[in-house]
């Protein structure tokens, strides 16, 4: 290109070059958010699959708490572990039992007995968060993929997923960008997206949820709307996860002291917005 001077030439590459370098910036910004979510997910799951090989054991854990119980005054604190008969099995052979040395005896007991009501009580709760947790994987791996393809392409495509993974940017270094909803997990991992206000409750459902993804809301009562964020698009939400976001869909009404609240879902996109309707105010097709 021509110019008219040498320093419009300097000032012009000058400009070019931090572009680029600013672009540059911004794509490893958002490279490193994704792949901190990946590990982030990868050592979740390592910690669930530990958590459903103790709790597969866990009436070995309950005989272990009583054989501790039975013997509590053989253990004392410091030990490593206890060598104990055991009076539960016809030939009474002798069983080593780990402790932890620095946990008094009646603390022992009762870690056992913890891992055996996590066990009893949590096993299927834990495969239903392993199954969540790697379809999340999954997404995000995809995501991962396509950046590398085509940043571009990739970055438009899932424009919602890489905002909620950024670090929150800050104004004036003091205060945090506000999104419009809070993000809350279930008992299962699923997450789940309550809008804050009424324009809040607008963008929560028409610019963060996706339109496969249920919504919720209170019946003939002002509320937030509750998003159910899919791991997958292929994802089948239980009735237990669908109970528990309606329950959190009552708490944030008006109704949140009455004893019975009801609420409506739907998938997101039979939620419509009616022309020149106030914040918040949405129709329901379906």
């Amino acid at each position: 290109e021509k110019f008219k001077s040498l320093s419009l030439a300097v000032q012009y590459m000058c400009s070019v070059r931090q572009d680029q370098v600013e672009q540059e910036s911004e794509q490893k910004k958002i490279r490193q958010a994704v792949n901190r979510a990946v590990k982030r997910l990868e050592k979740r799951l390592q910690n669930i699959e530990q958590d459903i090989a103790q709790a597969t054991d866990y009436e070995q854990h309950k005989k272990t708490a009583e054989l501790l119980q039975i013997n509590f005054d053989k253990i004392t604190r410091g030990v490593n572990e206890i060598v104990v008969d055991d009076v539960f099995s016809d030939s009474h052979d002798t069983v080593t039992i780990k402790l932890d040395p620095a946990l008094t005896p009646a603390e022992n007991i009762e870690a056992y007995v913890r891992r055996y009501r996590k066990g009893r009580e949590g096993l299927s709760l834990l495969k239903r968060r392993l199954e969540i947790s790697r379809q999340e994987l999954e997404t995000l791996q995809q995501i991962e993929h396509e950046l590398q393809e085509n940043f571009e392409a990739a970055r438009q495509q899932y424009e919602t997923e890489l905002a909620s993974l950024l670090p929150q940017e800050t104004v004036r270094e003091e205060i945090p960008v506000r999104l419009p909803f809070r993000r809350y997990t279930l008992s299962s991992g699923l997450t789940i997206l309550v809008g804050r206000d009424g324009s809040d409750n607008d963008r929560t459902t028409f610019e963060f949820a996706k339109p496969y993804e249920l919504w919720f809301h209170t019946q003939q009562c002002p509320g937030s709307h509750v998003v159910m964020k899919y791991p997958t698009k292929t994802f089948q939400p239980s009735p237990q996860e669908i109970a528990e976001t309606a329950a959190v869909a009552a708490w944030f009404s008006k109704a949140r002291n009455d004893s019975l609240v009801p609420v409506i879902y739907t998938k997101r996109k039979y939620v419509r917005k009616p022309r020149k309707a106030k914040p918040g105010l949405v129709t329901v097709e379906r």
